[in-house]
């Protein structure tokens, strides 16, 4: 069991599943348009085969996004997420045509469902 850097609020097993649930800004309803579903989808590929993780399960909701995961060894649960997110985020800001990207999400919880030793 590791500590999250800088912060004792995270606390990062080896080898758990993770429950994961986030938001966009101000729960905005993006998930309501296909076109960001299907983006999410792709991205979530894209992380999938970048960062190695398991992929137990996924839903989208209109305005929050649930996962189930668990990490591999090389990347952790933060470092999947922030990849993931920062992904996401920066391709729906472009089809909205931000510039200044000022939406972006925040996880709204993510948990530690499991532990195997």
């Amino acid at each position: 069991m590791t500590f999250h850097r800088n912060s004792q609020k995270r606390i990062i097993f080896e080898d758990a599943c993770y429950f994961v649930t986030f938001y966009p800004k101000h729960r905005y309803p993006y998930f309501k348009e296909s076109v960001f579903c299907d983006l999410f989808i792709e991205n979530l590929k894209f992380c999938k085969q970048m960062k190695g993780f398991l992929l137990y399960g996924w839903v989208i909701i209109y305005e929050h996004i649930h996962i189930m995961i668990q990490p591999s060894d090389e990347f952790d649960i933060s470092k999947v997420i922030q990849f993931l997110k920062r992904h996401i985020s920066r391709n729906i800001n472009i089809i909205m045509g931000y510039t200044d990207f000022t939406i972006s999400t925040r996880t709204g919880s993510d948990q530690a469902i499991s532990h195997t030793t």
